[in-house]
C-alpha cells in the first residue's frame, strides 16, 4: 500500500479581547491538527487552550514554541482573552484526494 498523501492548510490565528476573544468547544474538520503557541501563556490573561481528554476538561499549558498535536475527534476550545494578545500557528492536515494533488 502506498503511504497516504496529505494536504496541509496553515495559518496564524490572533486572539484579543477586542477582535477574537475566544473559541468555543469544537472538533476540527481535518484529520490531524498541529497547534504551535507563538506566544507564551504568560503573555496574555485568559486565552487558555482547553481539551476534553479522558472525559475531563483539561488545561493545556504551553510555552512559546511548544506544539500540541491531536486528531480531529478531540473536543477543544480557547478561553476568553481578557488582556494582551494570543497568537497560534495552526496546521490542518487533510488526507489528500487525487483532486488535491499538485504535480510540478
Amino acid at each position: 500500500n502506498p503511504e497516504p498523501r496529505w494536504r496541509v492548510e496553515l495559518f496564524v490565528r490572533r486572539y484579543s479581547r477586542a477582535t477574537r476573544p475566544l473559541l468555543n468547544f469544537h472538533r476540527d474538520a481535518c484529520a490531524v491538527t498541529v497547534n504551535v503557541a507563538l506566544s507564551a501563556d504568560e503573555a496574555h490573561t485568559g486565552g487558555r487552550l482547553l481539551a476534553v481528554l479522558d472525559d475531563e476538561v483539561q488545561l493545556i499549558v504551553r510555552d512559546e514554541g511548544e506544539a500540541t498535536v491531536h486528531p480531529s475527534d478531540v473536543l477543544h476550545a480557547v478561553t476568553a482573552v481578557e488582556a494582551g494578545v494570543r497568537y497560534s500557528l495552526l496546521l490542518f492536515f487533510f488526507l489528500a484526494t487525487s483532486d488535491d494533488m499538485v504535480y510540478i
